[in-house]
């Protein structure tokens, strides 16, 4: 009898371990992207679908180097783990938890939380998308300090003289029309000089020619 009973309740709290597996549902919602040294917000929900199991355990395992920063409700943190009991009235139909990471100073390589419920009952599963990789995102550059020193991307002489020196002044473009006016004058003046230079000089002679004479005879000697 004794073992029959035994048999019985064995069997009971396996079905009933079974159903819980299949009917509870823990979910993990997180940004997948997260900075050096900065915090990021997790949360986690839990649907028991109309099951009323005694209690249940959520366990979270954080990657090394990151720490808990707060949780809600309060949960125990220990040896890289955080662990939700919830019971009685705390075992509501819908749950929600919530933690908090601190991220490492730098990280290089990508990150895993992975984490898994379980019932006294020996029910148990995984988080749902137990398996999260946080990729390390590179900071934004740092914006441009003026005064610094140094003439950074998006400074220039107009915005920030004191790191990329000041912007010569600007010189409005040359105007040639006075010079080409006293050019002009100029030759105007020169040919009215020369014109009236021409006219004052008198006019040149024709050069005489001397009268042409006819060739005389040779004297012819007297007669003795």
């Amino acid at each position: 009898m004794l073992i029959r009973k035994l048999l019985l309740i064995s069997a009971f709290l396996l079905l009933a371990s079974i159903a819980f597996a299949q009917e509870i549902e823990v979910e993990r919602n997180i940004s997948t992207a997260i900075e050096p040294d900065d915090t990021i917000e997790i949360q986690i929900n839990v649907s028991l679908n109309g099951l009323e199991p005694s209690s249940l355990i959520v366990t979270e395992e954080i990657p090394t180097g990151w720490t808990v920063v707060s949780s809600n409700p309060t949960a125990k943190d220990f040896d890289g783990k955080i662990k939700w009991l919830l019971f009685g009235s705390s075992l509501t139909n819908s749950i929600t938890l919530r933690y908090t990471l601190q991220s490492p100073a730098s990280f290089s390589q990508s990150q895993k939380i992975s984490g898994d419920w379980r019932t006294l009952a020996n029910g148990s599963g995984p988080t749902l998308g137990h398996l999260t990789i946080l990729e390390a995102q590179e900071p934004p550059p740092a914006a441009p300090v003026c005064g610094d020193g140094t003439c950074d991307t998006g400074e220039t002489q107009a915005n920030c003289p004191a790191d990329c020196g000041t912007a010569p002044p600007v010189q409005p473009p040359t105007d040639y029309t006075l010079y080409i006016g006293i050019i002009v004058i100029i030759v105007i003046i020169l040919a009215v000089v020369l014109l009236l230079r021409k006219k004052k000089s008198p006019p040149t002679p024709a050069p005489q020619t001397a009268p042409r004479t006819s060739p005389q005879a040779p004297l012819q000697p007297a007669p003795q």
